[in-house]
This record gives structure tokens, sequence and C-alpha cells, in this order.
């Protein structure tokens, strides 16, 4: 059967790597369940307890999806709630074209697609970038 082949190569290849359980991403664990569902054999169906658990298991990882992306969202408001703060506050930082160190007043926050930076006069700098705050 095709799901115990798969199930075998990927502990073969975690025990010759010297780890001790076999780490697969959500979508394989799903993939598997879903191809060891439709392959049982309908005369000798697999275990109660051993399908509720997977099962459990799938509910599990559904769960924890939500969870990550919930946190992420959260993690994304964090960041723009410390950066609007900085606002009025001079910060120092250093120019990513001279290496030279700048510094000058918080205009204004810019919240993008790929993080927070705030508005220094003509300078548009990442917070991650900055180096204090006065």
């Amino acid at each position: 059967m095709e799901v115990a082949s798969a199930t075998a190569a990927s502990t073969q290849s975690s025990s010759a790597s010297g780890l001790s359980s076999v780490q697969i991403s959500p979508d394989q664990f799903l993939k598997l369940l879903i191809t060891e569902l439709s392959n049982q054999d309908p005369l000798n169906p697999m275990d109660q307890p051993q399908f509720i658990g997977q099962l459990a298991q799938m509910q599990s990882v559904s769960e924890l999806r939500s969870l990550n992306d919930t946190l992420a969202a959260n993690s994304g408001q964090a960041s723009a709630a410390a950066a609007i703060a900085l606002l009025g506050h001079t910060v120092t930082w250093a120019d990513s074209g001279t290496g030279a160190m700048a510094s000058g007043k918080v205009d204004a926050v810019l919240l993008t697609s790929s993080g927070c930076s705030v508005q220094v006069g003509d300078s548009q700098v990442k917070v991650s970038d900055l180096i204090s705050v006065q």
C-alpha cells in the first residue's frame, strides 16, 4: 500500500539522520490521512480507537493553524501600535546608504505590507532599523 511505503520512507530518512520522531507538515498529515482512508480495506477496517485518534489529531492541526493565523494578525497590530507610539519622538538609526548615524523627529507612521516604517523628514526608516528613541 502506498501509505505504508510513504510512512516507512519518512521513518527511514529520519532515523538515518538521527532524529527520534518523524516531522511532517499539517498538509502532509492531512494528505496521508486522506490517502490512508481511501485505501483502507472495507473488510478489515482500521481500529476504531486509532481512527478516532487520527481524527482528533486532524482537528488539533486545524485549530493550531487557526491559532497561528490569529497570533500573526495580533503581532502585526502590536507592531503598528508600537510604531504609532513613536510619533513626535526623536529616533536614531544607521543610514542604509552611507552607514552614518542619522536622527530626527518622527513625522508619520507608514503601515505597509512589508511592515511598519516611520517617516523622519525625507527619510523612510523601518522600525526594526531604529537604534534609539528619545
